[in-house]
Parts: structure tokens; C-alpha cells; sequence
């Protein structure tokens, strides 16, 4: 369907489209690098022979330190990417889902190694990730999970042998305070900006509104309601400017017959009334397109994929209904409507459309048949 709104919607969604690409590669940078830091470690491990320090045999080193991590990482990257590239997941389950990979990621190196309670600060990656797409039941989730996770696997899962519960050691109690208090810092100063982005994105949605009103304002006729000159120019340049070859047009060029005795007998407030009168019916009966005033009596209706039947069906609800609707004393200075209908395909001079329309309205003003149609 046409439609003459405001894209400030479209441009947000497009913007999250392409944070969410940004997240994909983040996520899969963050794996590799996590991967290649784990293989490094390792061969320095095996270079200084140092590995006799640890309580595991070196293969065992590589496989819970490298091999393990790795794959869990890299499974639930698989998944993420699965539902980043799947058209049945909506932009935000796909956030959800790459934000809370993210956060699982972290959890694997946190968990292989607890040995370093500062590596619990690692969660603070999700949670700041999850700020950029202006959702803060999403940093809720993100915190939560993040903060609840971090508390059971550093106090009660042991998965590094070396590593010591933070309850069993004081220093190791403080580095974990430490942490904890920064993660919660950081998660605060996180809600604070979605408070003051929410204000900041509730002002521009104002002064869209504002904008978007005066735009309606500019773009309709004052007597009628309906939309004016102007806005017809606009919509005349999406039908010029629209590849899609499946893409269907009808305009419809409508005039009242006789209207100029109308002025003359009664008068221009009676002929504005009439103008009224004729505008609130077409814009009733104009189901699935836009109505415009065309010009002094003239009037245009466009629809998009719309059949010729469905046009010629709303035509002739709009003449029955004003041909029902006038007094007598009107009717009988032989005041009616007549209309012109034509079809294109996107991509077609608006000129020539208009053209073949306004054709169309001649021969249905000289037959006196009131709807001409050009299939």
C-alpha cells in the first residue's frame, strides 16, 4: 500500500539491522581471538616447560584449556550464526540470541579460568553490547544472567584444579569484591544511559511527530482533507522511481460535471460545500489507496496492486453515494461525477499515466457512462 508517513521507524530498524551485522563479527572476532590466546598460552606453557607446575598432564592442559573451551565457543557461535542468517527469527530474538551468546562465551573463559578471579570483569562486554540496541529489558536479561552466573561458577564450580574458592582465600575474596564492584559500576552506568538514550529518543520522536504533522499539514488541502498537489508530486515520484517490476499501479482522475453552475447559482460557499461533501465521500470509499485533490473540481485516487474490479467497485460506491446525497436543486443543474481509470506498471512516466487517465475521463464525460477504463 502507498503511504506518505515518516520513516524515522524504518531508519531505527535499518540501524539495529546493521548493529546486529556488527555484533555477528564481534562475537566471531571475540571466539577466534579467545581460541588463538588459549593456543599461544599453551605453546608458551610447553616452550618454558612450566606445565609441571600445573596439577594436569600437558594433552590434559590442551584439552580442558584449549580444545573444550573452544568448541563450546565456537557450537554457540554456529548457533548464533544459524539464527542471525534465518528469516524466522525477528531483529530482536536475533539480538537476544547473539547478546546472550555473547555472554556465554564469557562464561567459558571466566569458568576455565577461575584461577584469575579479574577475569569475571569479562561479563561487562554482553552487558555494555546489549546498551546499543536501546533496549533495557535486554540489558536486564543480559546483567542478570551475567551476575547470576558469575556468582554460582566462581563460589561453587571448580573447573580449573589450581584455582581456589574466592571463600577459602582472603586475597582471592578481595579480587573478587573488587570485580563484583566494578561489574555492578558498570552495569549502573549502563541502565543510566539507557535512561537518558530512552529521553533522548522520546525527544526526537517528538519533534519527528511535530515535523510529520507539518508535513501532513503542507500536504493536504485545507476544503477537502484530502491530500493536495503536493503530496500527488510525491507519490507520482515513488511510482516513477519504483523498479520492482511486479509492482501495479491504477490512477483514478475523477471531476464533478457541471459544478461551474453550481458557483454561479448559489454561490462559492455552496460550491465548497459540494467540494466538502464530494472529498469526505471519495476519501470514505477509497479503500486501499490515497485520495487526492487534483485541482478546483478535479479530483485523483492512486492504488498500488490493486485489481481494475476492486478500483471500479470504489468508484461506483463514491457516485451512488454523492449522486444519493445531493438536494434536488443541485441535481438539477446536472451535477454528477465522472471518472477516468488507467493502469501501469512501476517505473512508468506518472505523465503518461495521468495522460492516459485524463482520456479515459473524456470519453466517460462523452458517453455519459461516468466510469471509463483503460485495461
Amino acid at each position: 500500500m502507498l503511504t506518505l508517513r515518516s520513516s524515522l521507524e524504518k531508519d531505527l530498524t535499518s540501524l539495529n539491522a546493521k548493529w546486529l551485522k556488527a555484533h555477528m563479527t564481534i562475537n566471531l572476532i571475540s571466539a577466534l581471538s579467545v581460541a588463538v590466546a588459549e593456543a599461544i598460552i599453551s605453546l608458551v606453557t610447553l616452550s618454558d616447560d612450566t606445565v609441571e607446575a600445573f596439577s594436569l598432564a600437558f594433552s590434559n592442559y590442551i584439552l580442558n584449556y584449549f580444545l573444550i573451551p573452544s568448541l563450546a565457543n565456537f557450537v554457540s557461535l554456529l548457533i548464533q550464526y544459524l539464527v542471525f542468517r534465518s528469516d524466522k527469527f525477528s531483529l530482536k530474538a536475533k539480538s537476544y540470541v547473539l547478546t546472550l551468546g555473547l555472554a556465554w562465551m564469557c562464561l567459558v573463559v571466566s569458568v576455565v579460568h577461575s584461577y584469575f578471579p579479574v577475569l569475571m570483569t569479562v561479563f561487562v562486554i554482553p552487558i555494555i553490547v546489549s546498551v546499543i540496541y536501546g533496549d533495557k529489558k535486554l540489558t536486564s536479561i543480559t546483567t542478570i544472567v551475567c551476575f547470576v552466573a558469575d556468582l554460582v561458577f566462581s563460589l561453587f564450580v571448580r573447573y580449573d584444579p589450581d584455582s581456589v574458592s574466592p571463600l577459602a582465600d582472603i586475597e582471592k575474596l578481595i579480587q573478587f569484591f573488587l570485580s563484583f564492584v566494578v561489574m555492578a559500576c558498570i552495569v549502573l552506568a549502563c541502565h543510566k544511559i539507557h535512561d537518558i538514550e530512552n529521553a533522548r529518543l522520546t525527544l526526537i520522536q517528538k519533534q519527528e511527530h511535530d515535523k510529520k504533522m507539518l508535513q501532513e499539514e503542507a500536504r493536504t488541502d485545507q476544503l477537502t482533507g484530502l491530500y493536495n498537489r503536493l503530496a500527488l508530486s510525491i507519490c507520482c515520484s515513488e511510482i516513477k522511481s519504483d523498479s520492482n517490476a511486479s509492482s501495479t499501479y491504477v490512477l483514478v482522475i475523477a471531476d464533478l460535471d457541471s459544478f461551474k453552475r453550481v458557483n454561479d447559482t448559489f454561490g462559492h460557499v455552496k460550491g465548497d460545500a459540494v467540494l466538502y461533501r464530494i472529498g469526505s465521500i471519495i476519501a470514505k470509499h477509497c479503500k486501499g489507496g490515497l485520495a487526492f485533490r487534483y485541482g478546483g473540481d478535479e479530483f485523483c485516487m492512486i492504488y498500488k496492486n490493486i485489481s481494475f474490479n476492486a478500483v471500479k467497485e470504489d468508484c461506483e460506491d463514491i457516485l451512488s453515494e454523492f449522486n444519493g446525497t445531493l438536494e434536488n436543486e443541485i441535481k438539477e443543474l446536472g451535477v454528477s461525477i465522472s471518472f477516468g481509470i488507467a493502469g501501469a506498471n512501476g517505473g512508468t512516466d506518472p505523465d503518461f499515466l495521468i495522460s492516459q487517465a485524463d482520456e479515459q475521463l473524456y470519453f466517460s464525460k462523452r458517453d455519459k457512462c461516468h466510469i471509463s477504463i483503460k485495461y
